[in-house]
């Protein structure tokens, strides 16, 4: 009939969108039971959709709609038991005369059929829970991890920067410091009359030995590095 192409149509809808969309899945499936509940139709078999869609909102829903989900369980599985009761649906037969051939109070069937209900029900979501927290922690773990070695690295690179500002200030007293040597002693140099030609040679062999003791020191602090 058109009324059951309906219920399909809402429950294919809502698997199709279970994952991207779990909020959604989950309002699907309440109206196509409330409208099933509305035209009195007996239980399809399409709507062992809910098991897939209360999956899916554990797994991935929001967790206003995990928790929204987890209650929608327990309500569709009281209305599912009176309905299902009232209509003699095909599927909960097989509790009722198990427990009557037991010879148990007619409470009791409503009591097992709730039971069934929610623990088929029950599972598929608390599945999807289960990953949930699962994955949940995994990501937790490696964000951790992530994070410590951002640390580390942070802290490699500040200490290198530490480093290279320690060999620049060395570099640069020994640099420094000889050439104001250097500098004093090429000063000096024009004040020495061309005559005195061995003070000239002294003063150049001044400068040139400052030089080298310079180039060594330099290279000596580079080394440590």
């Amino acid at each position: 009939s058109a009324d059951t192409v309906v219920f399909i149509a809402l429950a294919a809808i809502a698997v199709a969108c279970a994952r991207a969309m779990p909020g959604l899945a989950v309002s699907l499936v309440w109206l196509s039971t409330l409208l099933q509940l509305n035209e009195r139709f007996d239980i399809l078999l399409s709507q062992l959709a809910v098991l897939y869609v209360v999956g899916m909102a554990a797994r991935y829903g929001s967790r206003a709609w995990v928790v929204l989900s987890g209650l929608s369980i327990l309500l569709g599985a009281a209305l599912g038991t009176f309905y299902m009761v009232r209509t003699d649906s095909w599927l909960v037969g097989p509790i009722v005369r198990a427990v009557a051939n037991n010879q148990w109070p007619s409470n009791n069937q409503l009591i097992a059929v709730f039971i069934a209900a929610g623990t088929v029900m029950m599972v598929p979501w608390l599945l999807g829970l289960m990953i949930r927290l699962f994955t949940g922690k995994q990501s937790a773990l490696q964000s951790t991890a992530q994070a410590r070695e951002e640390a580390d690295s942070a802290l490699e690179l500040a200490r290198l920067r530490a480093e290279n500002a320690a060999l620049a200030r060395d570099v640069h007293d020994v640099v420094g410091h000889s050439l104001a040597v250097i500098i004093a002693q090429a000063d000096s140099i024009r004040y020495i009359p061309d005559s005195e030609v061995v003070r000239i040679r002294e003063t150049t062999n001044t400068i040139a030995e400052a030089a080298r003791r310079s180039l060594g020191e330099v290279r000596h602090v580079l080394s440590q590095t």
